[in-house]
């Protein structure tokens, strides 16, 4: 048997330059991860913190080593993309809830694959019809690879090619594009600046250290602690400088830059593309206000607590033909991600569709086709409402989708509209019978995940009302068996609000 204790493994991979050197590039990415965070440009932007990380780890092991620096690279770049792609796509099942544990780890990554998949089909679409995108997961691929290869490079100018100054401007950039675009705040910019310092003067003694060894020059034990003190008295002096200085006033340069005809018109571009993508400088430079496109959402007040005031107000009328069988609702909108406090609408892509034109939906095998003539009397609704899945318009629609066939929901003008819906007309026994395997992957995935927040007694008193395989074998089965167990709740408009952090599932439930 072979001990392996910490000091041993903190010897055996010290770098020939001390710990000192990497501890103070660690900490200049980390402080551009900070930053990055700091404007939330999107809802995947926590991969830039593990991707920075990762990049740093495998550049500094990498630039060690005496590999050409060719495949050194190609290296960073594929496991760099790999590594996004495994993060964004969940492709690693936590395994942290019962019910996932009940479900084949493989079939998991199988479905969030398929999800990742549509969403970038759903991008790529949207790009070539020259439509307009909510999603985000593009984008956070790119911010991911971009803060792995900025991070790697820092690292590779300071352990291989011995030009720290190269690493550093980079570093700056990226900062500094960060701070620009994003509206952030400053105070990275002059801890970057003390970091750097001292990094700059921490591998410049250490290559000075090593020529004198090379050349067995004689030199007192004491100078490493007199350059640290000069470094550091460089650094604070920066500081100082930088927080004594009155900052400018960029708002009237930044306005002239983003007004420029060339930067307008890319600026428009990215919008449409990155729709759903933070863009706080743009809009405190237009008067907008920031923050990314959100496709609306329930939130926990409208769900429980504030009970409505119900009035017998007539809110529109609809002429149907033919009258559908049994219960069949108005559908405006569908929600596919819960978020602990409510339901909201996952990112969108727009696709405008002429009137009378059929909208691609996936086929139904039983359908019923319903035509109803909708007149809006309280308001100017632009929503439009039918009776189940709508088919074609009397007019000009825009109709918003997740992924590449997933439909959400659609909009129009004016207050009276003509529509051709389809209802499911299949019956118990067929649905009962439906097989799962025909279910796509990604619509499985996008409608059952849920955030990691839910507690697990969540998790657990759905297994027990229907997890049950012998009493309910199918999927039918299964939401019946919850259907009559919510059933059991009596009905009420007089429920509490829960608190601000508890999750609205599991309040109602307990």
């Amino acid at each position: 048997m072979i001990g392996i204790s910490a000091a041993n493994v903190w010897r055996r991979w010290r770098p020939s330059e001390g710990w000192l050197p990497f501890g103070l590039l660690l900490a200049t990415v980390m402080l551009l991860v900070t930053a990055v965070n700091e404007v939330q440009w999107v809802p995947e932007g926590k991969i830039v913190g593990p991707s920075a990380a990762l990049g740093l780890l495998l550049a500094t092991y990498l630039a060690k080593r005496s590999a050409d620096w060719r495949l050194a690279w190609a290296l960073l770049l594929c496991y760099g993309i790999l590594f996004n792609i495994i993060w964004l796509g969940r492709l690693i099942p936590s395994g942290t809830t019962t019910i996932e544990r009940e479900v084949v780890g493989g079939e998991i990554i199988r479905q969030n694959w398929a999800l990742f998949i549509d969403r970038i089909e759903g991008w790529l679409l949207s790009v070539s019809s020259g439509g307009r995108s909510d999603e985000t997961v593009v984008f956070a691929l790119g911010l991911g690879l971009v803060a792995w290869l900025v991070a790697a490079y820092a690292a590779w100018s300071v352990f291989r090619q011995r030009l720290p100054l190269l690493g550093l401007m980079t570093l700056a950039f990226a900062l500094g594009f960060n701070a620009f675009f994003g509206n952030a705040s400053l105070w990275p910019l002059p801890l970057f600046v003390g970091l750097a310092v001292m990094l700059l003067v921490t591998i410049q003694f250490n290559d000075l250290e090593l020529s004198w060894i090379k050349r067995n020059v004689d030199y007192p034990d004491d100078v490493r602690l007199d350059f640290f003190f000069i470094g550091a008295g460089i650094a604070l002096g920066l500081l100082t400088f930088s927080f004594i200085v009155p900052s400018a006033n960029v708002n009237a340069v930044s306005r002239l830059f983003l007004e420029q005809p060339i930067v307008s018109e890319v600026e428009d571009t990215l919008e449409r593309l990155f729709a759903g993508v933070n863009q706080p400088r743009r809009a405190s430079v237009s008067g907008g206000v920031p923050g990314p496109g959100t496709g609306g959402g329930l939130p926990t007040s409208f769900l429980i607590g504030n009970p409505p005031e119900l009035y017998e107000t007539v809110v529109m009328t609809a002429v149907v033909s033919p009258s559908p069988q049994g219960t069949v609702h108005w559908r405006g909108a569908s929600y596919d991600t819960y978020t602990g406090q409510g339901w909201s609408i996952s990112s969108e892509r727009e696709e405008g569709i002429p009137a009378e034109t059929s909208i691609p939906l996936t086929e139904i095998e039983k359908k019923l086709e319903i035509s109803q003539t909708v007149h809006w009397v309280q308001d100017d609704s632009t929503q439009r409402y039918t009776l189940g899945l709508p088919m074609r318009f009397n007019q000009e629609i825009v109709a918003r989708w997740r992924g590449v066939d997933d439909l959400s929901r659609v909009s129009g003008s004016g207050n009276e509209y003509r529509a051709i819906s389809q209802t499911s007309e299949a019956t118990v026994d067929e649905l009962r019978n439906s097989p799962m395997d025909g279910v796509p992957a990604d619509l499985m995935a996008r409608y059952t995940q849920l955030p990691d927040s839910v507690p697990e007694r969540v998790h657990q008193l759905a297994l027990e009302v229907a997890g049950d395989r012998v009493l309910w074998p199918t999927p039918y089965d299964q939401a019946k068996a919850i259907e009559r167990f919510l059933r059991q709740y009596p009905y009420t408009l007089e429920v509490e609000l829960p608190g601000s952090e508890e999750d609205v599932v599991d309040y109602f439930l307990f």
